[in-house]
């Protein structure tokens, strides 16, 4: 009766640890197999359900796929199993390789035309900044033109020469008769000159008249062979005539004066040349 209880007591203490292994064991084991168990539709705050995916698909209006691209939904229908969405993501990670191999030209050379952009808008700004833009140039202001004006005008000065004195013949005394071939008025201080140049020695008479403001010479001995009328530009000499005596013996020279005056002197004197004979006389200035 002994041995019994002890066997009992004896199991206990072996059985004891055994089922608390196999309780742990247990409890390890479910939670790991609620860890693994999928649940699409439902879920907590620790554990969310897995999302569902649709297919949306844009109107064949709206976007028109490119050429050669797949842009089917691959994930419209759900699968459960690890495996099978594994091998599906595998075969569209590949079909989106594939893609972009097929486009992959086209983008290498966007790519190098966009370089080509930017190395052109640098040397753009290069030059921009190193060399600005110079300003439009501006017309030269014209300075005006005064109007000539010939009173302002000053000629150029040209030497002048002297002109040759001009040598007066006397000429030959025809049947013994006088005559005066020349006549010279010139403008002195003080006074008007009037030389009469004949050809050989003959008396004259000189008659001033200021009321009359005329000078009258006499030459009752000589003929007038010069100029009959002439102009004379003095500031006491206005002009003369010349008009031949009645009897056809001599001249007599009439002489228009500007103003009053008065003889200062008057002679015969020989020619500087030659035999002829000057008639000189000084009227007052």
């Amino acid at each position: 009766m002994e041995i019994m209880p002890l066997i009992k007591d004896q199991s206990r203490v072996f059985l004891r640890p055994f089922a608390q292994s196999t309780l742990f064991l247990s409890m390890i084991l479910g939670v790991s197999a609620c860890g693994m168990i999928s649940n699409p539709f439902g879920g907590n705050k620790d554990n969310p359900p897995e999302p569902r995916f649709e297919s949306v698909l844009a109107d064949e209006d709206d976007m028109a796929p490119p050429r050669g691209m797949n842009t089917n939904n691959l994930f419209s229908q759900n699968l459960r199993g690890d495996d099978a969405r594994l091998d599906r993501l595998e075969r569209a990670v590949q079909d989106m390789r594939n893609d972009f191999d097929t486009v992959r030209p086209s983008i290498d050379r966007l790519i190098s035309i966009e370089q080509d952009i930017q190395d052109l808008i640098g040397q753009l700004e290069t030059l921009t900044v190193a060399e600005p833009f110079p300003a439009p140039a501006m017309a030269a202001p014209q300075a005006l033109q005064e109007p000539q004006t010939t009173n302002n005008i000053m000629p150029n000065a040209q030497k002048i020469t002297a002109p040759k004195q001009e040598i007066i013949t006397t000429p030959p005394v025809a049947g013994g008769v006088a005559s005066v071939y020349n006549v010279r008025v010139g403008t002195h201080p003080g006074k008007a000159r009037i030389v009469l140049d004949a050809n050989t020695k003959t008396p004259f008479t000189a008659d001033l008249d200021n009321n009359e403001k005329i000078l009258v010479i006499d030459l009752p001995n000589a003929n007038w062979t010069a100029a009959i009328s002439k102009s004379i530009n003095n500031p006491v000499i206005a002009s003369y005539k010349v008009e031949a005596k009645e009897n056809g013996a001599g001249s007599m020279m009439i002489i228009q004066l500007k103003k009053n005056t008065s003889i200062a002197y008057q002679d015969s004197l020989k020619a500087l040349s030659g035999s002829g004979q000057r008639l000189v006389i000084d009227l007052a200035n």
